[in-house]
């Protein structure tokens, strides 16, 4: 017999011997999760890791928002009071040119990515999505006999 396709750990002189305490809970492991008796409670587990799972996700969402804003913010902060310094004397033409620039990139940066996270990615029962549906198949692009499937094939009759 072997666990798990690893018939070493059964072999006298193999990396665990056979009485060993680990392959004893090594098979007792196997011997749980392969059986019928304890489906209740994969089911049970395998829904506490899901809804474990999603709490991380959603705890880490905002966080990973605060570091995106906060890289933004270091690098324009960065940007300003050592980099634009050394290239161009304050107030010059230089410095409002490069100044303007770099606010410029830091507001869409920011926008874009607020705009990221706000929006809706487009699910089948969002009102725009039923809408640009309905539309579709009121012009005809989409319906009975319309798409990939009903394109001729080359020497097919019509």
């Amino acid at each position: 017999p072997h666990i798990g396709g690893r018939r070493d750990l059964l072999v006298e002189g193999g990396p665990c011997p056979a009485n060993s305490p680990f392959t004893m809970w090594y098979q007792r492991l196997v011997e749980a999760l392969t059986s019928n008796q304890n489906y209740r409670y994969l089911m049970i587990l395998q829904k506490v890791i899901g809804i474990l799972f999603d709490l991380f996700m959603m705890i880490l969402g905002p966080i990973l928002i605060c570091v995106v804003f906060a890289i933004v913010s270091g690098e324009t902060y960065a940007f300003f009071t050592f980099l634009l310094p050394i290239y161009a004397t304050y107030r010059s033409y230089v410095w409002f040119i490069h100044g303007a620039f770099a606010i410029f990139l830091a507001v869409n940066i920011s926008f874009n990515y607020i705009m990221c996270v706000t929006s809706n990615p487009g699910t089948h029962d969002s009102k725009v999505y039923q809408q640009l549906m309905a539309e579709a198949k009121e012009e005809g692009l989409i319906g009975p006999g319309k798409g990939p499937g009903a394109v001729r094939r080359a020497g097919t009759p019509a």
